[in-house]
Formats: structure tokens, C-alpha cells, sequence
């Protein structure tokens, strides 16, 4: 049941972030939304700081979060699409933390909020208001 309450939170943050986003200029709003995917690229490598993961998991961890920033890069400086792209490849890699098939340890709470919230703003960001900074 946490897991539910955690997605359901992780839709309303998104909801506010977008609210939040949709609440500026066009060129602020894309480079909040760039840098908020590059602080969330960062998230999982953050956590093995803490722990003893086995090193080819610590390279994998590490591939995600080069490729989720580099999309937050390209999408800033290039087109919309790699930010949604980056935003639904970080919600693809919380969900693989849920049933523990990545060993990196988080709070129980993290992966389904937090993908939650990521697939709500690439939603945003492919039929949203601000579409056209395209």
C-alpha cells in the first residue's frame, strides 16, 4: 500500500511542477526543467555513496545517469523530446529499483514517487503548453 500512496504523491508533485514551470517564461522554464533531470541523473549514483554495491552495478548506475544527463544536456540545448526522453528513461530506472532487480538501496518510498513524478512531466513535456520550445 505504501507503494501506491508513494506513486499517487509522485503524481501530484508532477502536477506541481508543471503548474510550477508552466508558471514562467519559456526559456526559464526549459532550463528548470533541464536542470531538475540533471539533479535527478544524479540521485541513485548519490546513493551508492553509502554502500557496498558489486561494481558492475555501480558502472550500470553510472551508464544510466551519464545517458539521463546527457539527455537533460541535448534536450536543453537541442529540442523538447530529449527532455521527455531523459524524464521517461529516469522513470524506467525507478521502477527497476522497485522489485530490488538494481541493488542500489533507497527508501521504499523513493522509486515509485519518484517515477511517478518523472512520466507526469514527460507526459507534460510531449502534448503540454510548452511544447513549442521545441
Amino acid at each position: 500500500m505504501a507503494g501506491i500512496k508513494s506513486f499517487l504523491v509522485g503524481i501530484v508533485l508532477g502536477l506541481a511542477f508543471v503548474v510550477l514551470v508552466h508558471s514562467v517564461a519559456p526559456q526559464p522554464a526549459r532550463q528548470l526543467i533541464a536542470l531538475f533531470l540533471a539533479l535527478t541523473a544524479g540521485l541513485y549514483c548519490g546513493a551508492l555513496l553509502a554502500q557496498s554495491v558489486p561494481g558492475h552495478f555501480v558502472a550500470l548506475e553510472l551508464a544510466v545517469a551519464g545517458v539521463v544527463f546527457a539527455c537533460a544536456v541535448v534536450g536543453l540545448r537541442a529540442s523538447t523530446p530529449y527532455l521527455a526522453a531523459g524524464y521517461v528513461l529516469h522513470g524506467a530506472w525507478d521502477l527497476l529499483h522497485l522489485p530490488n532487480l538494481v541493488p542500489t538501496r533507497v527508501s521504499p518510498w523513493f522509486p515509485p514517487m519518484c517515477a511517478a513524478l518523472d512520466f507526469v512531466v514527460a507526459v507534460a513535456l510531449l502534448i503540454g503548453p510548452w511544447r513549442p520550445l521545441a
